[in-house]
């Protein structure tokens, strides 16, 4: 009969309480759930130890187990110096559990990370990308899934390979990131729902979709997508100020509103369903954005 344990250790007030879940691996035992039996030892008091099985309600130590499995283990972990091991393993976990819950927060919240994404972008549109890249470097392993750090590459595709067409290798690749972008960013504004920075990221990721939906002639994907871009761009004008991004929205809002239809007289009729828009404002509220902002 093949068992597996799982150890875990808690703080308790006094002395150190060691866990041991035993799991019989007997599929026909397993079945009628009577194989796993929880076992309680205190570590300083030997003789006081308690079972109870699993059809009752086991102590919530799911927080606990997953820091330190092992399979097969024969002996229990008795001396101090393997427990001082254990201890530390589990201060590793939360830690990099920690890494992970920050590595989703506004990157605007880290001033110095915010600023080497200003200088990685600043290198990006200059078209140096390895200096661009090693602003990021020492972030990539905390930030890699971050929504701002996606759009970052989305970027780089774009202005490395442009222009980015459907026959390319990398386009699928390229709009599963715009797609990432969206859904993380989404997440985040859940998270940090008085943020802007979710909502900037969320309305670029739409309109490079919308822009690369349209360049391929799929006119009601492009629609979709500048829909939803739209949400977040009449956001930008309460966020201007706190996040100077979206001065870069507005402003090509309030310039092309004017300027489109006086260039394209058969679509004027439609314009009577958009705000109003002020060139000069526009004009002004771009030069903002290439000063102040991060990614634009």
């Amino acid at each position: 009969m093949a068992y597996g344990k799982c150890i875990a250790n808690a703080i308790a007030p006094g002395n150190i309480r060691m866990f041991s879940k035993t799991v019989n691996n007997d599929p026909e035992q397993e079945a009628k759930k009577k194989s796993r039996v929880y076992s309680f030892q205190y570590k300083f008091d030997p003789n006081r130890r308690f079972k109870c099985s699993v059809n009752g309600n086991p102590p919530n130590l799911d927080l606990l187990w997953p820091i330190y499995q092992m399979n097969q283990l024969k002996t229990s972990i008795q001396s101090t110096r393997t427990l001082a091991a254990f201890v530390f393993s589990a201060l590793v976990f939360f830690q990099m559990h920690s890494f992970s819950a920050r590595a989703q927060s506004p990157i605007t919240e880290d001033r110095i990370l915010a600023d080497s994404m200003k200088k990685a972008v600043e290198h990006l549109y200059n078209f140096q990308f390895e200096k661009s890249e090693s602003c990021l470097k020492r972030y990539r392993p905390k930030y890699n899934n971050h929504p701002g750090f996606l759009l970052y590459g989305a970027l780089t595709t774009y202005f490395k390979h442009f222009p980015v067409s459907a026959n390319s290798k990398i386009y699928q690749a390229f709009i599963n990131t715009l797609n990432q972008v969206v859904a993380l960013g989404e997440k985040m504004s859940h998270k940090y729902p008085k943020s802007p920075e979710p909502d900037y990221y969320q309305m670029t990721a739409n309109l490079m979709l919308a822009k690369h939906h349209s360049e391929e002639g799929e006119y009601i994907k492009a629609v979709n997508e500048t829909r939803k871009a739209f949400v977040f761009i009449k956001r930008g004008f309460e966020y201007q100020k706190s996040y100077p991004d979206f001065y870069l929205a507005t402003g090509l809002y309030n310039y092309f509103r004017v300027v489109y239809p006086e260039n394209h007289p058969i679509y004027k009729p439609f314009t009577i369903f958009f705000p109003d828009g002020n060139k000069s404002v526009g004009l002004k509220e771009l030069e903002l954005a290439a000063q102040k902002s991060l990614f634009s």
